[in-house]
Order: C-alpha cells, then sequence, then structure tokens
C-alpha cells in the first residue's frame, strides 16, 4: 500500500505483548501471529510484558504500518510465538549483505545481544537512562529506561553483552 492508502485506512486495533516503552509515549507490541508494530499513544504508556489492545490511526515509517494517536487497555493474554535472543554484530545492524551502509529492518522487534565497550554511562539517570556501546567502529544507543539499575555501576571501558529489543526508529 502506499502511503496514503495507509492513511485512509483510519483506525486500527492491534493485540499483543508490550515489547518496549520508550519516550513516554511510544511502544512496541508483539502480536500472536508473530509481527511487530510501533504505536504512539495519547496516554501514559502500559508496562513491558503486558498484554494489551490498542486502537489508533494506521500511519507508515515506510518499514511497517504503525498506529498513531492511540488508547490502549489490559487485555487477556495473548499466546506469542517464543523467541530466543540472535547473537549480532555491529555490521549486521549497519550494513547489507554487500557490505554497503544500511540500516537492517529486519532486526526491528528482534531479540538481539551484542558485544561491545561502555562509553558515555549515564552519570544522573534523572537525565539520562542508558550508554553508548562501542562495537565494531559503531555506536550504538542503549536504552535501560526500564531497568535502571542496569546502569548503577557501569563504568566506561567496561567490555559488555547487552541483550534486548532491537527498536530501529525512523520518522514517520
Amino acid at each position: 500500500l502506499s502511503p496514503e492508502a495507509i492513511l485512509d485506512l483510519g483506525r486500527r486495533r492491534a493485540v499483543g505483548r508490550v515489547l518496549a516503552v520508550w519516550n513516554g509515549d511510544t511502544l512496541l507490541l508483539r502480536t500472536a501471529a508473530g509481527e511487530t508494530m510501533k504505536i504512539t499513544l495519547m496516554t501514559p504508556p502500559p508496562a513491558v510484558g503486558e498484554h494489551i489492545e490498542a486502537v489508533g490511526y494506521t500511519e507508515t515509517d515506510l518499514f511497517q504500518i504503525n498506529l498513531t494517536s492511540a488508547i490502549w487497555r489490559k487485555t487477556r493474554a495473548v499466546r506469542i510465538p517464543s523467541e530466543n535472543a540472535t547473537d549480532i554484530s555491529a555490521d549486521d545492524l549497519f550494513l547489507d549483505r554487500r557490505k554497503n551502509r544500511k540500516i537492517n529492518s529486519l532486526l526491528h522487534g528482534n531479540t538481539v545481544r551484542i558485544v561491545g565497550i561502555v562509553r558515555d554511562p549515564a552519570a544522573d539517570r534523572s537525565m539520562r537512562q542508558g550508554f553508548t556501546l562501542k562495537s565494531g567502529g559503531y555506536s550504538v544507543p542503549v536504552d535501560c529506561s526500564t531497568i535502571l539499575s542496569a546502569i548503577d555501576n557501569l563504568e566506561s571501558g567496561s567490555r559488555v553483552s547487552v541483550t534486548g529489543v532491537c527498536i530501529i526508529e525512523t520518522e514517520t
């Protein structure tokens, strides 16, 4: 569908489990079909792991269909396909198979594990909620807002393995 046709779809509903929450108004939902959907909320977000039903207007970021101006409510647990973490390198995130620079949108919503060196750990949790991971010559931002204790004793220069949901955020 074209971006215009997606906008014309109007309000839609999505049901699933919350994989990640960021910016205080955005979440990533995994549906029973195993698909991921970015949802921008008009209300405070649910907790990571909650099973919800969200209703909002369709839009696209040219990679997938998202919901915006959405509201949500808790729902019965939805059976979500299980997923193991995939070990990746920074090259897997930022290069295609021919080694040309390209963001790998196929990793969006997947649980990944990446190893690197801590740079710029959050000194003041009220201001920052994560750190930058240097890996393979790239800087990968790591958001720890749902588990701030993970960065309590983190020191610059430490080698760490980070496991989490990969979020590729683009403009609409």
